[in-house]
């Protein structure tokens, strides 16, 4: 399967979220969320993710927690900033 992960970050507040979803036949499906920029720091000092559009290393920490399989990738979806 595909999944999108779209992000958006508004410089001036210094507001970031992040999803990774997709639509299926059945409707939207929200896989994972990074909720605020404190969320996305800590992925980042943790070496799950490298920069806030590193989509293998968010794939690679999604398949580890059994959220994706080998086979689903994650395309990036253009960033929306503020």
């Amino acid at each position: 399967m595909t999944y999108l992960y779209t992000i958006s970050y508004d410089e001036k507040k210094d507001d970031f979220y992040g999803i990774v979803d997709c639509q299926t036949e059945g409707g939207y499906f929200s896989l994972f969320t990074i909720d605020d920029t404190k969320e996305m720091i800590e992925l980042i000092k943790t070496n799950v993710m490298k920069h806030i559009d590193d989509i293998e290393g968010l794939r690679t920490f999604l398949i580890a927690q059994e959220f994706l399989n080998e086979e689903d990738t994650i395309k990036l979806f253009p960033k929306t900033m503020f």
